[in-house]
């Protein structure tokens, strides 16, 4: 019962960990919590006695869990990662276990195998290296500065321009229609 438990409890904590990762901006604070959190699980185990060690499979996308070498060195633990090998550009996955830690986690490549846009795979890849390397993250659906101070400099004339002591005046049209346009359509639709 206790290693059934135990199981479940790393395998579910890993996979919502995954889950949230891939549907929330992942923060370094997410990163850093989840990673410390498996770490400190699997080194509990490995600290007990071989009799008291239940045998826990576990599988996780946290590569720098033994890039930082954050796991005691024990005869108790064993890295197997599965075969792959590259035919030209092309990814191909040998469905074979073999002793070793993965260096990549194929993000880009089973993206493409799964037929997202060739752009938006390459933006991953860009978006991946900055992170990686620490550089900033450069948006590229945002307008140039130029046309912001417009855009800015627009609003405050039309601000500037209202009658606000006309009682007709629809201050909530004007916020919705110039200030916040998205949240204007957000509302419309409720």
């Amino acid at each position: 019962m206790l290693l059934k438990n135990l199981f479940k409890w790393i395998y579910l904590k890993d996979t919502l960990l995954s889950s949230a990762a891939a549907l929330l901006p992942l923060t370094w604070c997410m990163l850093v919590d989840g990673l410390s959190l498996l770490a400190a699980s699997v080194s509990f185990w490995l600290k007990k006695s071989l009799v008291d060690v239940p045998h826990i499979l576990l599988a996780t996308n946290f590569h720098s869990l033994m890039q930082l070498d954050l796991l005691p060195t024990t005869g108790m633990l064993s890295f197997l990662t599965l075969e792959t090998a590259m035919d030209r550009d092309e990814l191909v996955f040998l469905y074979q276990l073999k002793e070793g830690i993965c260096q990549s986690s194929y993000a880009a490549n089973i993206a493409t195998l799964a037929g997202l846009p060739t752009s938006l795979v390459q933006r991953a890849v860009e978006v991946s290296e900055y992170y990686r390397t620490g550089k900033p993250i450069k948006r590229i659906d945002k307008a140039s500065s130029d046309e912001q101070a417009k855009r800015c400099q627009s609003v405050v004339e039309k601000f500037l321009s209202l009658e606000l002591e006309d009682k007709d005046l629809d201050l909530q049209g004007f916020m919705k229609d110039e200030l916040l346009p998205s949240a204007g359509e957000l509302l419309n639709r409720s």
